[in-house]
């Protein structure tokens, strides 16, 4: 696996990062925390790794989710 995404230090929280097999097939593994999701496709991981950020960011502050669905 290689990493092709980090997220940590100044004030997060909880790293995030995004690794992807140089094997055949590019499966991606994301990390947020203590988390992992393992073997995703790019649509997946993609998905995940849109989810981890806007839970950091608005662990952090930075979102105002306020009545957000």
């Amino acid at each position: 696996m290689k990493a092709v995404f980090s997220r940590s230090g100044g004030g997060v929280a909880f790293p995030i990062q995004v690794e992807q097999s140089e094997a055949k097939g590019k499966r991606f593994h994301v990390r947020y925390g203590l988390q992992v999701w393992v073997g995703l496709g790019y649509a997946d991981a993609a998905k995940q790794l849109g989810e981890c950020l806007f839970h950091a960011l608005a662990c952090e502050g930075m979102l105002d989710n306020e009545g957000a669905e």
